[in-house]
């Protein structure tokens, strides 16, 4: 309509001009750039301009016209890509939701092609890469999400995560304790996943202060599991130290984490040790022996023990074990069972075979493969082959590992020797001297999932 009406109105201008000069025949003279001049009627030279002028607006409005068609057509075009986009997402976040990660993954990829890499998309992606264990690509994906809102913690939470996982444990510690620092309200999973990565990269000490601020946000229900760690922290703290030779710092550390938990057998031997970096052997020996009487744990007269042996006194380390079958006599059970089991062990240690064999000969060793092991060897040593043998074959038919002596009560995991904290579950202060048959190992707990010792 709009060209109808240019079109009418070029044709009454053009009429209106025609009846004003058609009449008048006077020449002008015309100079046209690059041509020769040329004379001709008035009348001409007016319709000339009004017809010029008409073929230019209409070429501009032509024109007009075919950048609004393109663009409406592009526009279109923009809107089908976006619905198919958003249709994809959703058929993505559905498969999520039904645990079909691949698949979820696909879709997804797809909107991103059809609508563009939007934040909600990408985190999605993300988290199907990190579900699939497609770590590198994840990164990649929450690195891109992050640079388009630096303001999103959940994001950057994501991100460490997948850092960590991707075994850049360094990039995904300062990112946490950036994000952290800047967050009003980090989430409890945040501030648990900064420790473990401050336990892994041995600073016991900020973890422990992590762990601390973990524990003012956590419910009532899961405090306690959270104050063990924070005591596990404390220790490993103090390890730290005696490692470093501050051997009195160690000490005051390790007896602040038995004023909260007497029964920490890991802490009794490592404060005996600390003293004895101190040079206070008296003190040291008490705190071993008060360990032994607080845990009824072996770990600490192990320690004593190692220690007269260090001292050359092996009188003195038979006397520990001595001491202790006579303290538990009365109530029999495990421990006493246990100091007499180690009694013998020693005994062996020091190639007493005639009295390692009597130590061990009241033990059952049919249930006990480290008994049944240890009276192996000890028949060996002195020159019963054939007993040896018949032992041996008793010994194997029962358990699959003969130097696994202790065990954690929390997984199950053996040992060949007593550790401060369990290295497949990370619970502090559960391997002790276990003499009966393996047990099958259980899961570790979910939050203990890395040695904190």
């Amino acid at each position: 309509m709009r060209f109808l009406l240019f079109f009418v109105g070029i044709l009454v201008t053009a009429a209106f001009g025609l009846l004003v000069v058609g009449g008048n025949g006077q020449l002008v003279t015309v100079r046209i750039p690059l041509f020769l001049p040329i004379r001709v009627e008035l009348w001409k030279v007016m319709l000339g301009g009004v017809g010029l002028g008409a073929a230019v607006a209409l070429a501009f409005d032509g024109a007009g016209r075919i950048r609004r068609l393109v663009r409406e057509r592009r526009l279109r075009r923009g809107q089908r890509d976006l619905d198919e986009g958003d249709r994809l997402f959703r058929e993505g976040v559905e498969e999520m939701a039904s645990g079909r990660f691949e698949k979820a993954l696909l879709s997804l990829e797809a909107a991103e092609e059809y609508a563009g890499a939007d934040r909600e998309t990408l985190r999605r992606k993300a988290e199907c890469l990190m579900r699939i264990g497609r770590w590198s690509e994840a990164v990649a994906a929450l690195e891109e999400a992050v640079e388009d809102d630096r303001g999103d913690t959940g994001l950057a939470y994501a991100l460490a995560e997948a850092l960590a996982a991707n075994g850049q444990p360094g990039r995904a510690r300062d990112l946490l304790e950036k994000t952290i620092a800047e967050d009003a309200e980090p989430p409890a999973s945040a501030l648990g996943q900064l420790r473990d990565l401050l336990t892994a990269a041995g600073d016991a000490r900020a973890a422990l202060q992590v762990q601390q601020r973990l524990l003012s946000v956590t419910p009532g229900s899961g405090r306690p599991a959270e104050e063990r760690r924070a005591l596990a922290l404390r220790h490993a703290l103090g390890v730290q130290l005696l490692d470093r030779g501050e051997a009195v710092e160690a000490a005051r550390v390790f007896r602040a984490v038995l004023d909260e938990d007497p029964g920490a057998a890991p802490a009794w031997v490592r404060l005996g040790k600390a003293y004895l970096g101190a040079g206070n052997e008296r003190a040291a020996v008490e705190a071993w022996r008060r360990g032994f009487t607080e845990t009824r744990a072996m770990a600490p007269l192990i320690a004593l023990q190692d220690y007269y042996l260090d001292q050359t006194c092996p009188e003195d380390a038979i006397t520990v074990w001595k001491r202790a079958i006579a303290e538990t006599r009365s109530s029999g059970g495990r421990a006493s069972r246990n100091s007499r089991y180690l009694l013998g062990a020693l005994y062996d240690r020091l190639f007493m075979l005639d009295e390692a064999a009597g130590a061990l000969a009241g033990l059952s060793a049919a249930d006990s493969p480290a008994v049944g092991a240890r009276l192996t060897r000890i028949l060996e040593s002195r020159g019963d082959l054939a007993g040896a043998v018949a032992r041996a074959r008793q010994v194997i038919a029962r358990a699959p590992s003969l130097a696994a002596e202790f065990a954690c009560s929390e997984c199950g995991e053996r040992h060949a020797e007593w550790k401060d904290a369990c290295d497949r579950c990370g619970a502090f202060g559960t391997v002790a001297l276990e003499l009966g048959p393996p047990r099958a190992a259980a899961e570790p707990v979910a939050t203990a999932t890395a040695p904190v010792v």
